[in-house]
Formats: structure tokens, C-alpha cells, sequence
């Protein structure tokens, strides 16, 4: 599916198998990787909105719970495209990144209250008609933060809205081969390999080809070979002598 909810076939070096493929979310099949034709590609937008639930509800139903406040608060009297925004799962505390930026996480326990964070994906336009993702989850969380009806209605905001600043999602528009076998399946690089169709070499290893990258020997594991050699020329010359 393209940016604008079309179907269309799939494209060359892409996994289709799975449903619900799209540009922002399809990857690569092995020996392909995403194409290097396209600068700076539009970003997907990751927002963890927290609202409170009730505690006695079982884990699913919270969740269902949850998603539907979500789903209301972001929907409900306001004209905005449905199709850009997707909801993902939801959970009760946000993931350990945000624990190391000291952002806040606690979930709160109120009377018969808890709270739930839904995690939603804002998908770019391809379109310069509309507005960014940046834009339209910026303008989605300060609705959110008004605290609408539909929040107010049910005693249900918690807290402001987090945007994922570590999350990097582009939508991928074409796919390229990779040469020397560097790349595996699913927009990942074989052992040792990272960066633009995985020509670049990771930390510890080395070119052994214009793309390929190798294992570097121990420095003491070299000295060694060099010692050694250096005896065993020794010795053949004494020898010989």
C-alpha cells in the first residue's frame, strides 16, 4: 500500500507476505536493502499517549479500554486524516530508553484508576497538501493536552504525551541489491556489516573487498604470528648454515 492507502504490487526486494504491508512498514527480503536514491525520506512519527484506566478491568480489557479513550480523544470533533494515524499495542509502562532520559513513567494509581500508555504511529504524507507528521502529532497531543470530552468525560488524562526522539522509521520507497552478500532479510546487515546496503564496516572489523568486512585479528594474536615467523626463519637459516 502506497502513502495514499492505494494497493499496489510489490516491489522488487520487498517482503510482501505478511498483511497489512505498507511503504512504512515493509522490509527488505535477504540480498536487499532500502534504496540509497532517496534523501532524507519522510519520518514516522511515534507518540506514547498515557490515559487512566480503570485497575479492575482485566488486561485486555484495559487495553481495548485504553486504545478506545485514545482513539476518541484523537478522533472526536476534529477533522483529521484516520488513515495516518496507527495504533499499536498498548502497555503500562513506557520502554527503558525513557527511563534513562529521566522523563516521567510512573504510572499513576488513583483511587480506582491506573495507568496505560498507547503507542501510536503519525505516517508522513507523501503529499504537500497535508502536513507532516511532525506537524500532526504535535497538533494531536496539544488536543490532547486540553484534556477534550472525551477524556474529561471518563476522568481519564494522566499526563502529557511522549514523542519516541530514539524512534527511526522511514518509509521505503524502492530497494536496492547489495553486492557481496552483506545483506540479510528484514532491512538488516550480515556479522560485522552496518550503514548504506551494508558496505559499512562495524567496530573490530576490517575491508577484506570494496564491500565485504572481516573479523580483525587480536594485535596480540599478531605479534604472535610475527614472532614466530620471524624464530622460524631464524632457525631455517641456522640450520642451513
Amino acid at each position: 500500500m502506497d502513502a495514499t492507502g492505494t494497493c499496489q504490487s510489490c516491489m522488487l526486494g520487498g517482503d510482501c507476505t505478511l498483511p497489512g504491508v505498507s511503504i512504512f512498514n515493509i522490509v527488505s527480503l535477504k540480498s536487499y536493502s532500502p534504496s540509497l536514491i532517496f534523501l532524507n525520506p519522510p519520518r514516522v512519527v511515534r507518540v506514547y499517549f498515557p490515559v487512566a484506566v480503570n485497575s479492575s478491568l482485566s488486561s485486555d480489557d484495559a487495553s481495548r479500554a485504553a486504545q478506545a479513550l485514545v482513539m476518541k480523544a484523537r478522533f472526536d470533533g476534529a477533522n483529521r486524516p484516520r488513515s495516518r494515524f496507527v495504533f499499536g499495542t498498548v502497555i503500562d509502562t513506557l520502554p527503558e530508553i525513557f527511563l534513562k532520559s529521566n522523563l516521567s513513567t510512573t504510572a499513576i494509581e488513583v483511587a480506582s484508576s491506573s495507568q496505560m500508555f498507547v503507542m501510536v504511529d503519525v505516517n508522513p504524507s507523501m503529499s504537500a497538501d497535508e502536513p507532516t507528521a511532525d506537524d500532526l502529532a504535535a497538533a494531536a497531543i496539544d488536543d490532547f493536552n486540553s484534556q477534550n470530552s472525551a477524556l474529561v468525560a471518563a476522568m481519564a488524562y494522566a499526563e502529557t504525551p511522549t514523542i519516541d526522539k530514539t524512534y527511526n522509521r522511514h518509509a521505503s520507497l524502492s530497494f536496492q541489491t547489495c553486492l557481496d552478500s552483506t545483506c540479510a532479510s528484514e532491512n538488516e546487515c550480515v556479522e560485522g556489516h552496518s550503514g548504506p546496503l551494508c558496505t559499512v564496516c562495524l567496530p573490530d572489523y576490517g575491508k577484506t573487498s570494496v564491500f565485504k568486512c572481516a573479523k580483525c585479528s587480536d594485535p596480540a594474536l599478531a605479534y604472535f604470528i610475527l614472532i614466530a615467523g620471524a624464530l622460524a626463519a631464524i632457525f631455517a637459516c641456522a640450520i642451513l648454515a
